[in-house]
């Protein structure tokens, strides 16, 4: 049979080691170490690591702690398109970061230790902790200044780190009051400046009338005018109760709303009444289809309200003589609110208007509505039948009336009022959970509930003890424990004790008696309420920002503004009133108008550390009261949820929303649980709304969450569901036994799909299907036994594993404890190795970051010690390896029946430093003895005496391709298989374009 030419002119098919090596493809080897296949007709070697050496002290945590994210401003804020690496420093427990200028220590700080989570969209970088033992962090660049141009004024920002958590307002408080100036003087509540002064008690901070970093409401009626003639207490005669003109030394229990006075009315009878005569007042255009009376009316808990029956008021005429020797009858419409219409211990407002009067008392029939009435009587009553009860007095405050204007549906409807705030954070408006703002006076005690100086509390038939104002405060028990009053005011005991009171100063203010099981009930002194009887009303408000206490801006500088709400009682619903912008210094009533209803001011009080550094917003008088805003149209979930904020241990963006897995929320683990946040709110993950529970209490938990294509992958460690996040009700799709993954760095994004490994191999989601990558065309490629030995060398949990992503070449690179590598090229489709690839340099230490991508789309790591560390980037270019091997596979001329003589085998190759290049052969596919060639010469042809386990020339140059003549030392006859080992040391030049065997078939006898 003549010689024939068997010629291998691809390489790309890389390992098939789980195959007989006879039947691989011609371009597939059984091993191949250190070599590269991804130039199609070419073996060279394979890349290595490339050194940066930073003098810059970093201490680091294995595994971890690496993360990239581009930006558009370089640590100094300065413009720039920049790519911004952060390294966790585990030596002192911060972030260090990475800018084309350099390294800048401790540019985020934790106050212990942590396992850092990062994610990044829009440019701001958030941080968890995995262990939880950390709060999350934020850090992003700020470039709007808030109130800008007043006292209030932020000043320049920059890069700004905080917290992540959307936190809820802790303070702030409202003052329910007339809306226009009382006091001829500066100080007080109500100014000639219209502005809140600094303290209302000069000796206590309790009592100020403000808070510092906070937002503080003043909130009062649209009101037309006092009725004329009834501006001062001198117009009015009583009846069984005390007239009182307020003036701005007395106490005030609560601010009053009309003007400069209220009346105390102290009731000794079973009815008392204060009315006005007409020689006194003017006659008045009054109540109206457009106009109504509204009578601030106020009452204490306890006694005072238990005997309280009902309060009625009467409106009309009364004609008198010139001389006023008589007075004629008056006539007069009746308005009557019973104990159920009015709440205690705010002012309720008694809304008189012509569909709401009781009776009317006319006989001519000439009292009408809109004409000009000047009589006016209000009557408080007790409740009847307890002639015992006599001796008992209650105390009631009457404000001024007020004539307002029937704003008719459009007005704040009746009810039982709350008024609330939040804050805003970032450019996206992320709100923050609703804070209840306080009352102003939260020291005071409304109402003596002692029989004079006693100290025993006045005891009712339910064995229930009332106490004014004490919420927050300790109630300290004789045998000393201590009993700390809850939200709702309500303590109980069941032994025999002596209750000491104490201020918030920390004062004993009274001690009060109660027997075995007495019920203590305390009342909420932040009410903040405002109640509205008989009809709608619109209110006004003024808001005081207080971000800047004592010239420092006080507040977090992610917070771009607030919202204002209110809330009725019992009703779940928050109302928007309106949205202050920070940025802009402005209010609008609709949260998405352009327009800004009002504009922010400074203070004129410069004296007071709070006020001359405020913001306030006056004369804020909506049209009509808005019950379309609710803060859950606005955010999309509940004001009622517990908690907006979680820590987690994987997340992901995708889609303009974010996924947190495996997370604590409320001081409760949920290690199976996803949330998902509302579309463009990265920070917001309201507990109870948006989560995602797919496969829970199945002993496994979730170890990363990464999303390709609308899907959604959840890695435990032993399984992998696909999530469908198409639509917005999500629903698991599939699942993989098997196909988990142990640890969060062993997953990683390409540009074709999600790629990650465990233990049984090397798995890829491209939107559709998972695939191994260890398999190709339903044939493994690697055996099990390698991946294996490979994957837990030195490392059975594989914790010392990473999988990084090469966009530039397509390919993934995985990585062991020892250093060594599998490559998968994806457009080949084929693997190879190399062995101490990733190796750190000596003396480096040994602990390395996590694999990531760096500006120029470089796979890199961190590690180093001391005073320097070491950015390890990896270099495609081939470099020089000691190790490297190519194995053809075990040829059999396609004949595998017929035997063989080989005569010769030519390589085509070129490059310098070859000399160490091993070549022989084994035959029959006997791996374990192989034999030698001869060497060759420079122009490649062989010297036919002289054998040599590296029978290339040394050196042939980079330039021309060398026709390598290898002549085997021994004849090679009568053989079925052949098979090629090439290794040892080759060049970071050498290169094999070929190789082609001169062989003859035998005759088959």
């Amino acid at each position: 049979m003549p010689k024939q030419t068997y010629k291998i002119e691809g390489f790309h098919g890389g390992i098939s080691s789980d195959t007989d090596p006879r039947d691989i493809s011609d371009i597939e080897s059984p091993e191949l170490v250190d070599v590269k296949i991804s130039s199609v007709g070419r073996i060279k070697t394979l890349g290595s690591l490339s050194t940066e050496t930073i003098s810059f002290t970093q201490s680091r945590n294995s595994n971890s702690g690496l993360f990239v994210m581009g930006s558009d401003r370089k640590l100094d804020g300065t413009e720039s398109d920049e790519t911004l690496t952060f390294n966790y420093d585990s030596g002192g427990n911060n972030i260090d970061a990475r800018d084309s200028d350099g390294w800048d220590a401790s540019v985020i700080s934790f106050a212990g230790a942590v396992t850092p989570v990062y994610y990044s969209v829009d440019g701001v970088l958030r941080i968890g902790d995995s262990a939880f033992g950390q709060n999350n962090r934020w850090f992003g660049y700020i470039s709007d200044v808030r109130f800008d141009g007043l006292n209030a004024d932020s000043g320049s920002i920059g890069w700004y780190e905080a917290d992540q958590d959307i936190a809820t307002p802790t303070k702030g408080k409202c003052l329910i009051s007339t809306p226009f100036k009382v006091f001829p003087v500066e100080n007080g509540v109500n100014g000639t400046n219209q502005e809140y002064q600094s303290i209302a008690d000069s000796v206590t901070e309790a009592n100020q009338v403000v808070e510092d970093d906070s937002v503080n409401l003043r909130v009062g009626l649209q009101i037309k005018g006092l009725i004329s003639g009834l501006e001062d207490s001198r117009d009015w005669n009583s009846y069984n109760c005390t007239t009182l003109e307020l003036t701005e030394n007395d106490a005030k229990p609560y601010n009053f709303f009309g003007k400069n006075f209220n009346i105390i009315g102290t009731e000794l009878g079973k009815s008392s009444s204060i009315d006005n005569l007409s020689k006194y007042m003017s006659k008045y255009n009054l109540i109206s289809d457009k106009h109504n009376v509204v009578h601030p009316f106020f009452i204490s808990e306890g006694r005072n309200f238990d005997d309280f029956e009902e309060i009625c008021i009467k409106w009309g005429l009364q004609d008198t003589y010139e001389d006023y020797s008589d007075i004629i009858e008056p006539i007069y419409y009746t308005w009557k609110f019973t104990k159920e219409d009015i709440k205690p211990n705010c002012w309720n407002l008694l809304v008189l208007k012509p569909s709401n009067f009781i009776t009317v008392y006319d006989p001519d029939l000439k009292l009408n509505f809109g004409e000009f009435w000047n009589y006016c009587k209000i009557e408080v009553s007790r409740i009847s039948g307890d002639e015992s009860l006599s001796s008992r007095t209650i105390d009631y405050k009457i404000s001024a009336p007020l004539r307002i204007e029937d704003p008719g549906i459009n007005g704040f409807p009746s009810g039982d009022y709350n008024f609330y705030y939040t804050w805003l954070y970032d450019d996206i408006k992320q709100e923050s959970l609703p804070f209840k703002f306080k009352d102003v006076d939260t020291s005071k005690t409304y109402s003596s509930h002692q029989g004079g100086d006693s100290t025993t509390v006045y005891s009712h038939s339910t064995s229930s003890f009332i106490v004014d104002d004490l919420i927050g405060r300790t109630l300290t028990i004789a045998d000393s424990n201590n009993v700390t009053t809850n939200e709702e005011g309500i303590i109980t005991d069941n032994t025999a004790n002596t209750i000491t009171v104490y201020d918030l100063l920390g004062a004993s203010t009274a001690s009060v008696s109660f027997s075995n099981n007495d019920r203590i009930i305390v009342r909420p002194s932040t009410t903040n309420r405002v109640n509205i009887v008989g009809g709608n009303v619109l209110f006004n408000f003024d808001i005081y920002n207080v971000v800047k206490p004592s010239n420092s801006y006080g507040i977090n500088k992610r917070i771009t503004g607030s919202r204002l709400y209110w809330k009725i009682k019992d009703e779940d619903n928050y109302f928007l009133i309106g949205e202050q912008d920070y940025v802009e210094s402005g209010f609008k009533f609709l949260p998405f108008s352009d327009t800004f209803s009002n504009d922010m001011k400074n203070a004129t009080d410069t004296s007071d550390n709070y006020i001359q550094y405020s913001a306030f917003v006056q004369g804020i008088k909506p049209e009509s009261a808005n019950t379309i805003d609710t803060y859950r149209s606005l955010n999309g979930f509940s004001a009622n949820v517990k908690s907006i904020n979680a820590q987690y241990k994987t997340a992901v963006v995708h889609g303009r929303r974010l996924f947190i897995g495996n997370i604590k929320q409320n001081n409760k683990k949920f290690p199976d649980r996803i949330i998902k946040s509302q579309p463009n709110k990265f920070d917001s993950f309201p507990e109870g709304e948006n989560e995602i529970d797919v496969a829970i209490r199945d002993g496994d938990s979730i170890v990363k969450l990464e999303a390709f294509a609308d899907r959604l992958l959840q890695y435990k460690k032993n399984s992998l569901f696909i999530i469908n996040v198409a639509a917005n009700v999500e629903f698991l799709e599939d699942v993989y036994r098997n196909k988990g993954c142990s640890f969060n760095y062993h997953v990683v994004r390409t540009d074709y799909g999600i790629c990650w490994f465990n233990i049984h191999g090397v798995y890829f989601f491209d939107g559709k299907q998972v695939i191994n990558l260890l398999e190709k065309n339903g044939i493994r490629i690697i055996s099990e036994s390698d991946w294996e030995t490979f994957i837990t060398k030195d490392d059975a949990d594989m914790s010392e594993c990473h999988i990084g992503y090469i966009p530039k070449r397509r390919q993934v690179l995985i990585s062991n404890e020892d250093r060594d590598i599998f490559m998968y090229d994806f457009v080949l489709r084929s693997w190879t190795r190399g062995d101490n690839k990733l190796d750190v340099q000596s003396g480096t230490g040994t602990n390395r970051t996590n694999l990531a991508l760096d500006g120029n789309q470089d796979l890199f790591f961190i590690n180093g010690e001391s005073n320097l560390i070491r950015i390890q980037k990896w270099n495609d270019n081939s470099s020089s390896s000691t190790g490297f091997k190519y194995l053809t596979k075990d040829i059999d001329f396609g004949q595998p029946a017929v035997r063989k003589k080989i005569h010769k085998v030519y390589i085509s190759y070129k490059g310098t430093s070859n000399a160490n290049l091993t070549i022989a052969y084994s035959v029959n596919g006997d791996n374990n003895t192989t034999s030698l060639f001869y060497r060759t010469n420079s122009n490649g042809s062989s010297d036919k005496t002289n054998s040599d386990t590296t029978p290339l020339h040394s050196s042939v140059g980079i330039d021309d391709w060398v026709a390598a003549e290898l002549i085997p030392t021994s004849s090679i006859n009568n053989v079925y298989s052949f098979q090629l080992h090439i290794g040892g040391t080759a060049g970071a030049d050498f290169e094999i374009n070929d190789i082609s065997i001169i062989y003859r078939l035998k005759n088959v006898k």
